[in-house]
């Protein structure tokens, strides 16, 4: 199984490809080194506390980006662990619950899967995540790992007619 497929694991949510990764490691090192320049090169000579300012934003915008990276790479690692004994299922994914948070804090929605494995009625539950909701009431392709306890689901079919 190739892990381009993957939208998201239930544990730890969307699963950021190569190109998500690549552009948001490109996106920060620019964003770093733009707002270093500024704040040495233009602002030092006119307004140093600006310039201090500037370098204390820099250092912020590298710590959102240092932990969206961390977040990624770890979904992606363990997503690769659980694909060593996952079996495919088809399900239905219903909606679980919203996360009633709007503003900044707003985390998305939850959705739930049930399947039958080894002859036992299993039911999973996402944590909230904004790209779960292009799924609710369709019919998904999951990965189920029984070693990690872990559902993995895969990108929709194109081709297919809703």
């Amino acid at each position: 199984m190739k892990t381009n497929k993957i939208v998201a694991t239930f544990k730890y949510g969307r699963y950021w490809g190569n190109f998500a990764l690549s552009f948001i490691i490109i996106l920060a090192t620019v964003m770093i080194f733009g707002f270093a320049y500024f704040a040495v090169a233009v602002l030092w000579k006119e307004n140093p506390t600006a310039s201090v300012f500037t370098v204390l934003v820099d250092v912020f915008l590298v710590g959102l980006f240092a932990v969206e990276l961390i977040k990624g790479c770890k979904n992606r690692l363990y997503a690769k662990k659980c694909l060593s004994d996952a079996i495919e299922i088809i399900t239905i994914a219903k909606f679980f619950d919203k996360d009633t948070n709007w503003g900044l804090s707003y985390k998305g929605i939850k959705i739930s899967v049930s399947f039958h494995y080894q002859n036992k009625k299993l039911r999973k539950h996402s944590i909230y995540d904004r790209c779960f909701k292009r799924y609710i009431d369709k019919e998904v392709r999951i990965l189920y790992s029984p070693t990690y306890d872990e559902v993995l689901l895969f990108k929709e079919n194109k081709n297919k007619q809703d």
